[in-house]
C-alpha cells in the first residue's frame, strides 16, 4: 500500500497535467527502470517530511512480512495440531504477532494522511502556479 501510494504521488505530481493513460505508461517505464519501490522511491518524494519515518517503517514491514529462515523454523518445523490432516492448511494465531501487526497497520494509516496533505499541498501549490 505504502508503496501503490507514494507511486501515484510522485507520478501525479511530477506529470501534473498528463492524461491518466500518459500516466500509466510513466508507471510502465519507471517499473521496468527498476528503484520505484521501496525507499529509492520514497528519496524521490521531494518536501515530504516524514520520509526517514516512512523507509524506517518500510523496513520494519518488509521484515515482519518476510521472515528469516530462522524465524521461520520453529513455525516450519512444529508439529500441526492433533487431527489435522495437512500441517499447510492450518493456521497459528500468537497474540504478540497480531498485537505487532496491528501497531505496524496505525503506523502505515498515519503515514498515509501524512503523505496525503503533503500531496494536497504539493498539488494545490503546482496547480495554482
Amino acid at each position: 500500500m505504502l508503496d501503490g501510494v507514494a507511486q501515484a504521488y510522485y507520478i501525479d505530481l511530477n506529470h501534473i497535467d498528463a492524461s491518466l493513460v500518459s500516466k500509466l505508461e510513466v508507471y510502465k517505464a519507471l517499473g521496468e527502470v527498476g528503484g520505484f519501490i521501496g525507499s529509492s522511491l520514497f528519496d524521490r518524494i521531494k518536501g515530504f517530511q516524514n520520509k526517514k519515518k516512512l523507509n524506517t517503517l518500510y523496513k520494519e514491514l518488509s521484515r515482519f512480512v518476510h521472515p528469516s529462515v530462522e524465524e521461520s523454523r520453529m513455525w516450519i518445523e512444529s508439529s500441526p495440531p492433533e487431527g489435522t490432516v495437512d500441517s499447510l492448511k492450518f493456521n497459528r494465531y500468537d497474540p504478540l504477532l497480531f498485537e505487532q501487526s496491528v501497531e505496524k497497520c496505525k503506523s502505515v494509516g498515519e503515514l498515509l494522511v501524512s503523505l496525503n496533505n503533503c500531496f494536497v499541498c504539493a498539488f494545490l501549490e503546482k496547480s495554482c502556479d
